[in-house]
């Protein structure tokens, strides 16, 4: 009997997903537009010098691509975007099951759904990107002059007209 439980319980934490890292900024799915809440939390992890944005378990709807890039401060001097991550709940095990949905229902065919540039050690892990009814994008993820990114455990669908 004990085995069976120790069974259970280790069944259970294995498909549990993923525990956001300590310090994380967790963001959980919603009604309409999620892009600029995201991309307010991805600013400020750039500001603070470093971070993961995770995304509990379930679909978030993009108008606007994600965007994690350098920019200019008043003093002129560069702020760079260093050390950010945006992390699903859970490792995608096949095309069709991800934990976590970036769905792009933006107007530009042309579009990143996740836009990088200027950035160093940045990390995009356990999503899965499709396009909305009707809708395309160009790139699930575009990296220009970009430093260690890495991608891990993502979906990426090629922007067809089914997708």
């Amino acid at each position: 009997m004990r085995l069976l439980l120790l069974l259970l319980l280790l069944l259970a934490a294995s498909t549990a997903g993923a525990a956001p890292p300590p310090g994380a900024l967790v963001l959980g799915p919603g009604p309409g537009d999620r892009s600029a809440e995201i991309n307010q939390a991805l600013e400020a992890l750039r500001e603070r010098g470093g971070g993961v944005v995770h995304l509990l378990p379930g679909r978030y709807h993009l108008a606007r691509p994600l965007r994690i890039a350098s920019s200019y401060g008043k003093d002129g001097r560069v702020r760079a975007a260093m050390h950010v991550g945006l992390q699903g709940a859970a490792p995608p095990s096949g095309y069709g099951d991800a934990a976590t949905t970036l769905v792009y229902d933006g107007a530009d065919r042309a579009a990143a759904v996740i836009d990088i540039s200027h950035a160093l050690n940045t990390t995009v892990q356990d999503l899965r990107i499709e396009a909305g009814p009707g809708r395309r994008f160009r790139y699930g993820v575009l990296l220009h002059r970009t430093e260690s990114a890495l991608a891990r455990g993502a979906r990426l669908p090629a922007p067809t007209a089914a997708n």
